[in-house]
């Protein structure tokens, strides 16, 4: 587990997780390229 800082996060990411202290931390994530920007790799992450 690792701790956020939300502060680094972009805008919109600290308001809709303004919640969140802790993470799992994930050394290496990749989407195929046909998918890519589908926003499948932030529900990955999230879920």
């Amino acid at each position: 587990m690792a701790t956020i800082d939300l502060n680094s996060l972009p805008l919109n990411l600290q308001k809709k997780y303004h919640n969140a202290t802790t993470a799992g931390l994930i050394a290496r994530l990749d989407v195929d390229k046909r998918y890519k920007g589908e926003g499948f790799g932030e529900w990955l992450l999230m879920y």
